[in-house]
């Protein structure tokens, strides 16, 4: 599934994304490799559904506080309309080991 499609049946918005970077995390009991998008626009209105609430705020006005720690290391980036890879590990449920490069292509993810 596209994430267009998938904007869309979440959202019923869609836009058409670019791909902005790529994070692998390792944990404990997990691991996984997330790909990250950015889009500059959005066709149709964005409603609430079950899997999102979309929220519009000012970037400036941007809470990081519920997010994961190391969200707030590779946010900028997509903001900032870098590319970007990083690399987490987590033991306990806290971050042990962040490697976020930017102006990189986010091929390339390795292990820490």
């Amino acid at each position: 599934m596209s994430f267009a499609r998938s904007a869309r049946g979440s959202t019923s918005a869609s836009t058409i994304p670019e791909r902005a970077g790529a994070l692998a995390y390792w944990a404990d009991d997990w691991s996984a490799v997330v790909h990250v998008f950015r889009a500059t626009a959005y066709d149709g209105t964005p409603t609430e559904s079950e899997e999102a609430i979309p929220v519009w705020v000012p970037v400036g006005d941007l809470s990081t506080g519920e997010m994961w720690a190391t969200d707030r290391e590779w946010l900028p980036a997509v903001l900032d309309g870098d590319r970007f890879r990083g690399t987490f590990r987590y033991h306990d449920g806290e971050p042990r080991y962040v490697d976020v490069k930017t102006g990189v292509d986010a091929l390339g993810l390795g292990r820490p």
